[in-house]
């Protein structure tokens, strides 16, 4: 187990910016190149834009970071879908439920997405 993974906040309470740490930090970890823009910073990306597109030995994540009961915007809904078009592309909604799922999609468990959700 590692650090990240021994001390995420409990995934009840986990926000998205919770999620986006942890995760962002053990892909970074584990040597993935990744773009993030959060959408609460002022140089964010264009609105909707997945929270996270990450790429290593040829695959590409395109995630979209949510809280438990968090809903996606018709924006985000719009970038999802034009990237689940693109070949290869592993476009997925993670919420804190999915964190186990997500750790092992990084170390290429499961390879593929899991859009539409």
């Amino acid at each position: 187990m590692t650090v990240a993974m021994a001390t995420r906040p409990a995934a009840a309470i986990m926000s998205e910016r919770d999620i986006a740490e942890n995760i962002v930090g053990e892909a970074k970890n584990m040597g993935w190149r990744i773009k993030r823009d959060p959408t609460w910073r002022p140089t964010a990306a264009e609105e909707g834009f997945p929270d996270m597109i990450a790429v290593k030995d040829g695959r590409q994540l395109v995630w979209e970071f949510k809280k438990a009961k968090g809903q996606l915007t018709g924006t985000q809904r719009m970038w999802l879908n034009a990237f689940a078009q693109v070949p290869g592309a592993e476009v997925a909604i993670i919420r804190p439920a999915d964190l186990e799922w997500a750790y092992e999609a990084l170390m290429g468990a499961h390879s593929g997405g899991r859009w539409p959700e």
